[in-house]
């Protein structure tokens, strides 16, 4: 009997030291717990606090850093290097979506939504406008596409600017000045002036997404940039439209829709024909604005002046856009078409000099239907309200 009892009071000696070791081992485990929340809550407070940089236009952060530069990527990629920027807090600039495929599914949705097609009829205008010109568009909106209700009508624009703001860059290109060539990619995209140009440019894109017959080109939109934005402004229409004819102008210029689509219908839309003001024998220039440096010879072919606009039938787009990047982009989009069509050995084209096309900037002339150039907004309603032949809203 003692020996029992002896034996359920050393059991419970046990448990009872069991117990103790378990509670301090919890206590101990507890302490240990808060130590290391203490010190991450330390770290994190010592952190250096950087604001990260989101563009509107996934693009932007695509074109605007090379591979070596310091990269600005969207928010789902990992390792997404932050930099120091000013203080813009009063500028609205958007997140980017996590997937990048969402930014262009924006831009394609937009311009299938900002662009009225009416394929009964056989002329499309396009019209090449730049990234901050949306007062020259509302003046265009205001007035000539009126007569059509915006149909087959687009403002032709890149979906990105230059990479450089316009202080590094030689004039009308995205070519660096030979001064900061030496200087580091990380300094030149983290100077303020560059940060403020790219958020300034990622509001206008948003902006652009807000217009109506806006067309977003996947490109660089610069001077130099001309010849790729016809190139792809031709191959928007080929795909998404049944035009046979395919007219460029700018957004400096007074054009009559209606006019000009009877004035295609003269014509054959199954020849190979480039109808407009035709420069012949012109020479090439060396510097300046239009300077050539890629044309070797000392004169041009023939080619429809940029400043009168032109139209082309769909077999001469056909070609162009079949041979898209082969065809190299000369110093502007008017005489890169002349080489372009030197150089085509599938077919001869025909040069149609048409006197309906006109850069004299008289808009009140009698049979002019494309009136170029440097036409302003306050001109272009002059134009549209009081010329001899101006065309009115019935």
């Amino acid at each position: 009997m003692a020996s029992k009892k002896y034996s359920l009071l050393q059991t419970s000696e046990q448990s009872q030291t069991v117990t103790k070791t378990s509670n301090s081992t919890f206590f101990y485990l507890l302490i240990l717990a808060n130590l290391v929340i203490f010190v991450i809550l330390l770290h994190l407070n010592s952190a250096p606090q950087n604001i990260q940089v989101n563009f509107v236009d996934n693009r932007i952060s695509q074109h605007m850093k090379d591979s070596n530069t310091l990269q600005i990527k969207n928010s789902g990629n990992k390792q997404q290097p932050t930099i120091p920027v000013p203080d813009m807090s009063h500028i609205n600039v958007l997140p980017i979506p996590s997937n990048p495929d969402d930014q262009e599914a924006r831009f394609q949705a937009h311009n299938n939504n900002s662009i009225h097609i009416d394929n009964s009829k056989q002329l499309f205008i396009m019209v090449l406008s730049g990234r901050k010109d949306k007062s020259k568009r509302d003046g265009i909106r205001e007035t000539w596409a009126k007569t059509v209700n915006n149909k087959n009508i687009a403002f032709l624009v890149g979906e990105t600017p230059c990479k450089y703001s316009p202080d590094l860059v030689e004039s009308w290109t995205c070519d660096l000045k030979s001064n900061f060539k030496s200087k580091s990619s990380e300094s030149l995209f983290n100077s303020d002036k560059q940060q403020k140009y790219e958020i300034a440019e990622a509001r206008i894109t948003d902006s652009i997404l807000e217009e109506d017959m806006t067309l977003v080109l996947p490109m660089m939109d610069f001077y130099r940039g001309l010849p790729r934005k016809l190139k792809l402004g031709y191959k928007w229409v080929l795909e998404n439209t049944d035009a046979k004819w395919i007219a460029k102008t700018d957004d400096d210029m007074f054009v009559k829709p209606d006019e000009l689509e009877k004035l295609v219908k003269k014509y054959n839309p199954e020849e190979n024909l480039i109808i407009g003001k035709i420069a012949k024998g012109w020479g090439v220039m060396r510097g300046g604005k239009w300077a050539e440096k890629e044309y070797k010879k000392s004169n041009y072919p023939n080619f429809p002046v940029g400043s009168a606009g032109h139209i082309i039938s769909r077999p001469v787009a056909e070609y162009i856009v079949r041979n898209i990047d082969k065809l190299h982009d000369y110093q502007g989009e008017d005489t890169s078409m002349g080489i372009w069509m030197e150089e085509n050995k599938e077919f001869k084209v025909k040069f149609v000099n048409d006197p309906h096309l006109s850069n004299l900037g008289k808009c009140d002339v009698e049979g002019k239907f494309i009136v170029g150039h440097n036409i302003n907004p306050a001109k272009m309603k002059q134009c549209f309200s009081g010329g001899t032949d101006s065309p009115k809203v019935g």
